[in-house]
């Protein structure tokens, strides 16, 4: 009982706080108190006519447009945008998506080589300081890029819900996105971006391998640069909303009359579920990214075969299509996370696969008769 009063105590209290906006009313008018009869002829037209006119006057009046593009009378945060802000909006969230998602990628490819310059300059006794720093403050400034315009992207997005007439509090702020729904795309978004390897951060990690029967000694930024990997993540969405033929109005349009979200899981189904060009292409990118991830874990061995590029890749393309040699296998606890990994993913894609092959191999009913006449 305690707790139901608390409940409504700060229930009372918030709304006291933030009251719920109204619409203004409409402009009051006087009743006729003259009986409407019917008028037939040229007469009744013009009397329909002012009596439509009328109606028009009341409702353009009571609405206060003002512009054709927010209501004067409403809040600030709550407007309509009109169809040329709506594409300006639009285009506004692909730019941004596309330069995010560009600018993550060239992020990705400068930590590759600060990794690989970082390591052979520790086999080989090389003297790259200057180079390592010079590389990430570079990475540094992508990711920074990436992140404005990740802000941009949400802000655009917010700027349409407010078009279809959401109240939203003015500008890009938790309050805003929290009440677009977005709040929680948002930050997960933001902790993808995040992880990369930072200016005077000189770490090592230790981690207990059994099949070793020792600690694995990585640097840190061999830990951040395998978190960076997790931005393909915006592969799908990029897809869908920049390149794709969903990106077009009458796609949007489409979608919003069928009631169907145009999210990341919409496009992966229509990626992977209706081409088998793009499972190529999925799996020659799974196999690139497994393979890198996979040398860097096995580095720490003495003189393991895994520690080249090629001997990874053949282990994963092994592993994924399920053929398993036993030639090769991880050592390293991390190594053997990867393994694990790339064989769950190689199991939806075998399946995903195979349904597809079906697919296409099968006889369409047309065929069928064909077949059935001879």
């Amino acid at each position: 009982s305690n707790l139901l009063a608390y409940l409504c105590i700060l229930l009372c209290w918030f709304r006291l706080r933030h009251p719920p906006s109204l619409p203004p009313p409409p402009p009051s008018y006087e009743r006729s108190s003259r009986i409407s009869r019917p008028v037939s002829g040229l007469a009744g037209m013009v009397d329909r006519k002012d009596k439509w006119a009328a109606t028009l006057e009341r409702i353009a009046s009571s609405a206060s447009w003002s512009g054709g593009q927010r209501f004067a009378a409403e809040p600030e945060g709550r407007f309509r945008v009109s169809g040329e802000d709506r594409k300006k909006y639009k285009s506004s969230q692909r730019h941004s998506l596309l330069v995010m998602f560009i600018f993550a990628c060239i992020g990705i490819f400068i930590g590759v080589i600060e990794n690989e310059v970082r390591y052979h300059a520790l086999e080989n006794l090389w003297d790259v300081d200057l180079y390592i720093t010079i590389m990430k403050s570079v990475l540094l400034g992508t990711s920074v890029i990436s992140i404005i315009f990740l802000c941009r992207y949400y802000s655009a997005r917010v700027a349409l819900k407010r078009g279809c007439g959401i109240y939203l509090p003015p500008g890009l702020s938790v309050a805003s996105l929290q009440g677009a729904g977005l709040w929680r795309p948002f930050l997960l978004d933001l902790l993808i971006l995040l992880p990369q390897p930072l200016l005077g951060l000189d770490v090592s990690v230790l981690v207990w391998n059994k099949g070793l029967g020792r600690n694995s000694v990585y640097h840190i930024d061999s830990i951040l640069l395998s978190l960076m990997f997790l931005r393909i993540y915006f592969l799908p969405r990029v897809y869908g909303e920049c390149l794709s033929e969903f990106a077009s109005d009458a796609a949007y349009a489409l979608e919003r009359f069928n009631r169907v979200t145009l999210d990341q899981t919409f496009i992966v189904k229509h990626v992977i579920a209706y081409s088998l060009d793009n499972i190529v292409y999925v799996f020659f990118i799974e196999v690139a990214i497994f393979a890198y991830l996979m040398m860097v874990f096995e580095r720490p061995t003495d003189g393991g075969a895994l520690q080249y590029y090629a001997n990874c890749v053949w282990l994963t393309v092994i592993t994924m299509t399920t053929v398993g040699y036993g030639d090769l296998y991880p050592t390293t606890f991390l190594g053997r996370v990867v393994s694990i990994m790339a064989s769950i993913t190689a199991v939806i894609m075998l399946a995903v696969t195979i349904n597809l092959v079906i697919s296409k191999l099968s006889l369409t009913r047309p065929e069928e008769k064909v077949i059935e006449v001879r």
